[in-house]
């Protein structure tokens, strides 16, 4: 596996993906690496499941519905960018064009899970330009912020993790957005676990 902090621009350049870099092996080492990472939400540490876990909450036809409603009417909104002319505005439109629902897909999931870390990755435009080629989140299982504001990545062979916030082509990489994170809660408010006691009395009577 390659060393992401070896050589921090590599896989930008070259146009990898963090999928190549993290995909889970059988042995579950990831698994037996989460145990030792206690999350800060005081509801998930009394009810003893991880943050990422909470995604089992959309199987509710209430809370789908309520998030896609929610997604719709985010996605339904107009945006104008200032200024809207010129050579710059007219490439950021056409980028937006191709990933808005994929920035806005992380916008919801940061409030639904407290944060969301998108990974870009880069190529060439239809004129030859530096762009995103693609983006998409990334399990939030993999990543982890901290208190001073680091984000660390936990490579799934079980090594240390890795602060991917101090590489130089960070800003570059990732889209890190967050919903509502305090120094005592660096992971972000979770909407979905203010609902999960009300979800589990209802499915368990």
């Amino acid at each position: 596996m390659n060393d992401i902090t070896k050589k921090p621009r590599y896989r930008v350049t070259a146009g990898r993906a963090l999928s190549q870099e993290q995909a889970i092996d059988m042995r579950g080492k990831l698994f037996y690496q989460q145990l030792l990472r206690q999350d800060t939400d005081e509801i998930l540490k009394k009810a003893g499941i991880s943050r990422y876990a909470l995604k089992t909450l959309l199987t509710d036809p209430d809370i789908d519905q309520a998030v896609d409603r929610r997604t719709e009417e985010l996605t339904s909104s107009l945006y104008t960018l200032m200024p809207s002319e010129g050579a710059v505005a007219e490439f950021v439109y056409g980028q937006l064009d191709l990933h808005l629902e994929a920035i806005l897909q992380g916008s919801i999931d940061s409030k639904l899970y407290g944060y969301d870390v998108a990974e870009m990755v880069w190529g060439k435009d239809d004129k030859g330009r530096n762009a995103v080629a693609k983006m998409a989140s990334k399990p939030i299982a993999w990543f982890e912020p901290k208190a001073n504001g680091d984000l660390l990545w936990f490579p799934n062979d079980g090594s240390q993790s890795v602060t991917i916030s101090n590489q130089k082509d960070y800003p570059f990489r990732y889209l890190f957005q967050q919903h509502k994170p305090t120094y005592l809660e660096p992971k972000g408010k979770s909407l979905l676990s203010r609902v999960y006691w009300l979800h589990y009395f209802k499915t368990n009577g």
